[in-house]
């Protein structure tokens, strides 16, 4: 997995927040990443950052489809009239 200049969402353990991480640097499986919110760094293994931005990409097509469901007809979002 080369992602080497890539970002990629991870859990930052410093802010806590799941945020974009930089990919800085890589030596066979480690990355070394810096969080795009705090800039911390931290490293990680190659599987761990991907298992978690494969999470959070299902995740966000999840609410990306719950909001494509509830736009839709009848779904209650901005297609209805309403009074001004």
């Amino acid at each position: 997995m080369e992602i080497r200049d890539g970002t990629r969402m991870f859990s930052c353990p410093f802010c806590q927040a799941d945020t974009p991480h930089t990919v800085r640097a890589q030596k066979d499986n480690m990355y070394a990443v810096v969080c795009n919110q705090c800039r911390m760094g931290s490293l990680v293994t190659g599987e761990a950052l991907r298992l978690h931005h494969l999470q959070w990409e299902k995740e966000l097509r999840q609410i990306l489809s719950s909001l494509s469901d509830w736009s839709g007809p009848g779904g209650g979002g901005d297609s209805h009239n309403s009074p001004v």
